[in-house]
Formats: C-alpha cells, structure tokens, sequence
C-alpha cells in the first residue's frame, strides 16, 4: 500500500464523528480524543485513526494520526508519538492549537514495521465491512473494535463466523477453540448448543474444551479447574482416592463445606492410615467435614503414635539380636578394644560424647536390619570412654566410614589399625560366615 493514495478524512466521517459520538461523549474542549473509519486504500482495507480536538472558537479540527493495514505488519504514523505518562500524544502546532512543537511532528508520514501505536479508538463505520469481500466473514456481529485483527483470524480460521455469528465473538482470538473448531464440526455444534451457559462463564478457552471432553458444563469447568490451576487437587492423598472422572463433585463438596482442600487431603491421609474403606461414599464426602477431619486425625495420632512406639521396640529388640549374633568380631589388643554397639542408649551416648551423630540419624534402624553394624573403638587403657566411632556396611562387606571427636578423623595409627588390620579380619570372617550359611 502506497501511504501517499490516502485520502482526506471523508465528510460523512466527520459528520458520523461529531453528531453520533463526540457529541454524546460532552469531553473537555482542551482534550484530544480519537477515533477510527474504515477505508481502502490500493485495493487494501485499512482502519484510519483520526484525532480530533476544538479550537478556540469551539470548531472541531480533525487529523489523520495513524493508519494500520490489513495484511501490512508495519503501520503509518503522522504527529504521533507514545508518552510516558498520558499514553499518546498528538502535535498540533501546524493547526494553530499549540504554541509547542514536538520532535515528531513534521507533517509527513513516518511508519512502525512493529505494526504498532495502534490505540484505542472506537470505529465509527463498521457497516463499511458490506461494502467489501468481508462482508460474509462476521466481522459485523464479532462486535469488537479491533476489526483488522479479527479479519486476519478469519482468513486463517473461516469457522470463527460461526462464532461470531452465534454471539460468542469473545472467543475470536482463542486459538485452541478455533483450532478445534476446525477439525471437529461436532465441537461447533456444542459451542452452538451451549452458547449461553459459555456466556455465563469465565470465557477461559481451556475450561471451554475441558467441558467438551467431559461432557459437563462450562460454569462446573471453571469450578474444577479453578481447584486444578491452583494445584489443589494434585495432592498425593487426593489422587489415590479420588479419579479425575470425580473431580466435579470433589470441587462441589469443598465448595459446600466451605474448607481449604487442604484439611480435606489431611483427613483423606488419616483415613488412609487407619486403612478405612474408601470406597464407601460415608468415608469419602462425611456430611461434616471439619468435624470428621478433627475425630479422624486425632485417632490417625493415636495410632501413629501407638505404631511408632512398637516400631521402637521392634528396633531396640533387633540392634539386641543382631549384637548377639555378630558379637565374636568383638576384639582387641594391648592398644585398642573394640566393642560391637548393642543399644540405641549406647549409640546416644557415643553421640554424646564425640559430638556426632551415630545417636540421632537412625543408625539403630540400620543395624536392626543387618545393613550396618557400628563398633566402638576405645583405647585399651580406659575402655569405657568413647574414642573412635566405626560403621562397617554388611551389604557390602566393607567399612562405610569412621570418626573420633567432632567428626575429625583418627590419629594416623588408629587409621592403620583400622584400615590394614581390623577390617580385613573382619570382613574375612563375614564372608567365611556368608560361606557357611
């Protein structure tokens, strides 16, 4: 398109301008306002931006700004620029209505290969759409201003007339609903059929198609992927219990009791501690959620508390038998003895008093079952005080690692005796062991 073949804003524009629109709108006489008409300029359908402005005898003076084109990405300007604070700013020196000349007024056309300063500005022509091959595309009934825009989707998307058409003009420049709409007709159909219940929605693209799928409606849509977006119906409780096929009816009942899913997962987890049955719906949506949430997590507590308990016990009766049983590695000789640990209490203490934490990590859970196996290593002459803390790993018969106080290793002979002389004499009476079982 050749900017020069433009022509002069039309007098019925003007007309339309003044009598129709800014006339209604009663705006301050030093305030600019803008508007749009619809022209073709080289066979090219284009949309004029007018600013218009009243000059001191109160006559309205009207300015072509910008012109934006069908199929051009790149848009004309003319005494326009984009201010920081007041969005647009239009020059209007050379029409005697300011004493201040910008930078960018020059009276020529400039252009943007962005395509932008496309403003806001209501176009007061649309009806010109019949006169040209645009007039079967729905570009009347879309309803919108940003006619060029729906144009163009319209030639990449013919079933957005449909759309248009039905009312549903919002969901235009929705790419996933017109995309869908293009391969399935029966889709179209259902965007027929439900067209109210979509405008009574969040107009959401996702939740349109999510409905489709699910054959719900748009309004339950929103309510379950409002709980889906947000990520509350991915806790690992919620999806062991509940199917997706469910999710409608989850979102209804957190919705009705009027709770966080949140305490919701809690009670699914208590309950599924305590091994009730899920499939019973009594169990799964309780008529008193809060309720039934606190009486099910204070038994989960009992029992957890119950569970824990004989758990230690099963542990400190297994570090006991798994001392028994590889008591013979105990040894020593006239510089170091070494005792196999035979109580959580003595882990505790050798903590304790090195400062590590063989007392609190679990390491009485490993021996109870038969992963690790812990010695003490004390100095011969006062074999009761902690010294050197040995974890010696049974699955792969070798030493795991070992520390004196506060995590630094041992004196350099200490190390020798461990490394050259006890492991090896260990670990070949374990596989004798292994070999004989």
């Amino acid at each position: 398109m050749n900017i020069d073949h433009l022509k002069p804003i039309p007098e019925h524009i003007k007309k339309i301008i003044a009598d129709r629109y800014d006339e209604q709108d009663q705006i301050y006489p030093n305030c600019t306002r803008y508007y749009a008409y619809l022209d073709m300029v080289d066979r090219e359908l284009v949309k004029v931006t007018v600013a218009i402005k009243l000059n001191d005898i109160r006559e309205r003076v009207y300015k072509q700004v910008t012109v934006h084109c069908l199929h051009d990405k790149k848009s004309y300007v003319k005494d326009f620029a984009k201010g920081n604070i007041c969005g647009y700013i239009t020059g209007w020196c050379y029409e005697g209505l300011s004493k201040r000349c910008h930078f960018f007024e020059d009276r020529e056309w400039g252009y943007d290969p962005r395509g932008g300063f496309d403003c806001f500005a209501r176009i007061v022509n649309k009806n010109y759409i019949h006169r040209t091959r645009y007039k079967y595309s729905g570009a009347i009934e879309y309803g919108g201003d940003n006619l060029l825009a729906y144009i163009r989707t319209w030639e990449q998307f013919p079933k957005v007339e449909y759309l248009s058409k039905i009312g549903l003009g919002c969901l235009a420049f929705r790419k996933s609903i017109l995309k869908k709409a293009m391969k399935d007709k029966a889709f179209v159909r259902w965007l027929i059929e439900h067209k109210d219940d979509i405008c009574n929605s969040n107009w959401n693209a996702t939740n349109i198609i999510y409905a489709y799928n699910h054959h719900i409606s748009v309004c339950d849509a929103d309510l379950i992927r409002f709980f889906v977006n947000t990520g509350d119906f991915d806790k690992p409780n919620i999806k062991r219990v509940i199917d997706e096929s469910e999710y409608l009816q989850l979102a209804e009942y957190i919705k009705e009791q009027g709770v966080k899913v949140s305490v919701y997962d809690d009670y699914l987890k208590a309950c599924l501690y305590l091994e009730l049955d899920m499939s019973l719906p009594k169990n799964r949506y309780p008529h008193d959620l809060r309720r039934w949430h606190d009486i099910r997590t204070l038994e989960y507590a009992s029992k957890k508390a119950d569970d824990e308990e004989a758990g230690q016990n099963r542990i400190a009766s297994g570090v006991v038998r798994v001392a028994e049983k590889y008591a013979f590695l105990e040894t020593g000789n006239e510089m170091y003895s070494i005792f196999i640990a035979k109580s959580k209490k003595e882990l505790q203490i050798e903590g304790e008093v090195l400062h590590h934490c063989v007392g609190r990590m679990g390491y009485d859970t490993k021996i109870a079952e038969e992963r690790s196996l812990v010695f003490f290593l004390r100095l011969a002459e006062d074999p009761t005080m902690p010294y050197v803390t040995i974890e010696y790993d049974l699955e792969k018969l070798r030493v795991a690692q070992y520390h004196a106080k506060n995590n630094y290793a041992p004196v350099e002979p200490v190390r020798e005796y461990i490394e050259n002389t006890w492991a090896p004499t260990i670990t070949r009476q374990l596989k004798q062991m292994k070999k004989a079982a």
